[in-house]
């Protein structure tokens, strides 16, 4: 489990928050932040690692 697990996030809602932005809507652009930046790169790159290791055998 990563170290910083939710400190990104903690930290984004709570500065959106002092900014004006609803929690509701701070949590969500984070989350989608998140998964943009983070989750969505992961899918080739798993995607990728399959074909390679499938080519070795």
């Amino acid at each position: 489990m990563p170290v910083g697990l939710g400190t990104f996030e903690a930290a984004s809602v709570a500065m959106l928050s002092l900014l004006g932005v609803s929690v509701e809507a701070a949590r969500a652009g984070t989350l989608l932040l998140r998964g943009l930046t983070f989750w969505l790169p992961m899918l080739p790159g798993i995607w990728l690692a399959r074909r390679e290791i499938s080519r070795a055998r």
